[in-house]
């Protein structure tokens, strides 16, 4: 199972008890498989207001989460009358569906249900989202239908929500922004994607949508690839200082070996004559590592200082 997969079946098995939160997910079902047909506006014209094809699902989980909403709404009796929003793709209602693989809305008791209730349009969530928590809900709702999501291990990080109107989408990225929650919208295909990239949000519409143990999860993996990339950045330093250390301890003895092939060693003072000993003995060793070696220890400052003039004697003898 893909993680995707995997965040999908958790959404759709995740307990809630706000009934505000409920009525808003059954809401977006409603508006994807069919029932729910976008309010008419002046922008979109009359064919906003035509009611849209219901779909039929086979998604076990789905219908499942429909009960769950449906028993917490309704009570248990109403479904066994045939009241419930769930009905089998035969036409039978509520507890009839046992046998069957197809399940759809039963929209009557939708529009029932939501009948008195000031909801607007499903394209434009901040029209019928109730309280700030029901805004999970929305993301909840269509992510479990249509969204998509990178492991926690994957160092490129995406969530993404898609559509078939590009209303839709801006309404969604809409909710996205008032939550605090920077995305983007792009059209790919026939679909129009609301998409975010960062970490902090994947792990902040997570957490929104009722799953704070993923959200973990990325904040681990983010702050598991920060550590790594940290130590990465300190060994590849290291690794340079140690590369131009070793060219330049090299470049000194060289320098030291031609100034012995001119017998110019011995003009030189005590004190440079002793370190050039080292650094031929220690050609790979920094100038703070050779200084620990004198008798008494200089500084890697001071080092680099005699090392200079040993270097411009040579350059002053080729």
């Amino acid at each position: 199972m893909s993680y995707t997969s995997a965040v999908r079946n958790m959404l759709l098995h995740t307990e809630i008890k706000r009934k505000c939160c409920l009525e808003t997910e059954l809401y977006v079902y409603s508006y994807i498989l069919g029932v729910k047909a976008p309010a008419k506006s002046a922008a979109d014209g009359d064919a906003a207001s035509g009611p849209k094809v219901r779909r039929s699902f086979s998604n076990e989980d789905l219908a499942s989460r429909l009960t769950y909403i449906e028993s917490r709404l309704l009570g248990d009796g109403r479904a066994g009358r045939g009241e419930g929003f769930l009905l089998a793709d035969g036409g039978d209602a509520g507890h009839s569906r046992a046998d069957n693989k197809k399940y759809r809305l039963n929209a009557d008791a939708v529009d029932s249900y939501f009948r008195l209730k000031k909801y607007g349009d499903p394209r434009e969530p901040d029209t019928f989202i109730v309280k700030e928590c029901c805004a999970g809900a929305v993301m909840r709702a269509f992510f479990a239908l249509s969204g998509s999501i990178s492991p926690p291990e994957n160092s490129s990080c995406y969530l993404e929500f898609y559509f078939e109107e590009e209303k839709a989408a801006a309404g969604f990225r809409a909710l996205l922004e008032k939550a605090g929650i920077k995305s983007s919208v792009t059209k790919r295909r026939s679909r129009f994607v609301c998409y975010v990239k960062k970490a902090e949000s994947v792990c902040d519409i997570l957490t929104m949508m009722a799953l704070p143990g993923e959200s973990i999860k990325f904040q681990v993996a983010k702050t598991g690839r920060e550590v790594s990339n940290s130590v990465n950045r300190v060994l590849n330093c290291d690794l340079a200082n140690i590369d131009r250390a070793r060219e330049k301890g090299m470049a000194e003895a060289d320098a030291i070996l031609f100034l012995d092939s001119r017998d110019a060693l011995k003009t030189l003072p005590e004190d440079l004559v002793r370190l050039s000993e080292l650094r031929l003995k220690n050609p790979e060793a920094s100038h703070g590592e050779i200084g620990r070696m004198m008798i008494p220890e200089l500084s890697h400052s001071s080092v680099s200082l005699k090392m200079k003039k040993i270097i411009a004697l040579a350059e002053s003898l080729s």
